[in-house]
């Protein structure tokens, strides 16, 4: 499977300790970065961004409409050698939940969640992507989202999450 929300942490903390760094004037990354996590084991990281969302007329509690769910299945075994993001990109808004022009209203219930990255050995059948969108809509993108995945043969190493630091 996927490491998406490991992967999504270990960026968040990375940078969130350089921010520390340069406006706190915290010495060392590993310093920066014990404050963060413990700002997230305290709840302090949760009530700020709440604080942020309401700032901005959003209320994290309000329901959230969810569109039904189909996975997307390999066609092969083999290892996830490359992930066409802007085919991603546009099958997320083929299901409306992107604007192709000015004014389009957005579908809030739509999405894709990756369960896979590169470099993942996948089986026969293994779902590749869950595609939150009503059945019309979901069929559609179907066939540009296997499309968008590449499976071969060889395990490929994934690219590390971040590559440079610039001072």
């Amino acid at each position: 499977m996927g490491r998406g929300p490991a992967d999504l942490m270990e960026v968040t903390l990375a940078l969130g300790a350089e921010l520390l760094m340069l406006t706190k004037g915290i010495k060392s990354h590993s310093e920066a970065r014990k404050e963060l996590e413990q700002a997230i084991a305290s709840g302090a990281g949760l009530e700020k961004f709440r604080e942020m969302v309401a700032a901005q007329g959003g209320d994290l509690d309000a329901p959230r409409p969810v569109a039904p769910a189909s996975d997307v299945t390999s066609p092969r075994a083999g290892f996830v050698n490359a992930i066409d993001t802007e085919a991603l990109g546009r099958a997320i808004i083929h299901l409306g939940g992107g604007r192709k022009k000015l004014g389009d209203v957005l579908d809030l219930s739509v999405g894709l969640e990756m369960l896979v990255r590169l470099g993942d050995e996948v089986a026969l059948g293994q779902p590749l992507v869950r595609v939150f969108a009503k059945p019309p809509a979901a069929d559609g993108v179907r066939h540009d989202l296997l499309a968008a995945i590449t499976i071969g043969d060889n395990r490929l190493e994934p690219p590390v999450l971040i590559d440079e630091r610039i001072a």
